[in-house]
């Protein structure tokens, strides 16, 4: 039993960004993002942090993620197949979610002629690496994306945004890393 997603990517751990409820016209995300459609695509996603928040109460955990496509397979099948476990809600598990964001979207060799990223970035001109920085406490970076969303007209009430319950776990361990790879 495996479930795939497509996640916001540019939400990373531990930020829990949901939209309340799917836009019902919009078809191809990407594809709506224009000024012309009303950006009805724009942020329509969950991000990484919301889907665990969803699925791990029902037995699922994170075992990969590729750009914006995240799997996660219930805990027997995972367990069966020798995929890498996190227990219970430690700092261990909140690292395995942070590292597989880290080499599976934001230090991914192929991210910079990713699809999504390149439109996003052309047609709100913004650097969405802001959201990314480890050594930026989580409540700041919230700050960021409320704002980012405010600016974009995307209503307070239309979505979820907070900290995954173990948002401040694994932020020392990475905490030196920089927002570019140097």
């Amino acid at each position: 039993r495996f479930v795939h997603v497509e996640v916001h990517s540019l939400v990373p751990p531990p930020i829990s960004y949901r939209p309340r409820r799917p836009h019902p016209e919009v078809r191809s995300a990407l594809e709506e993002l224009g000024a012309e459609v009303g950006r009805r695509g724009h942020m329509a996603h969950c991000s990484l942090s919301a889907f665990e928040e969803l699925l791990e109460p029902r037995g699922y955990r994170l075992v990969r993620l590729y750009h914006f496509d995240a799997l996660f397979a219930a805990t027997e099948v995972a367990d069966a197949l020798g995929l890498p476990q996190a227990q219970g809600n430690n700092s261990r598990e909140a690292d395995r979610s942070l590292e597989l964001w880290l080499g599976g979207f934001f230090c991914q060799p192929l991210r910079s002629a990713n699809l999504v990223e390149l439109t996003y970035e052309a047609t709100f001109l913004y650097d969405y690496r802001r959201w990314s920085d480890v050594a930026t406490p989580p409540a700041e970076r919230l700050q960021l994306i409320a704002a980012y969303l405010a600016h974009w007209g995307i209503s307070r009430d239309s979505y979820r945004l907070a900290a995954h319950r173990r948002s401040g776990r694994s932020r020392n361990r990475l905490a030196n890393m920089p927002l570019v790879p140097e």
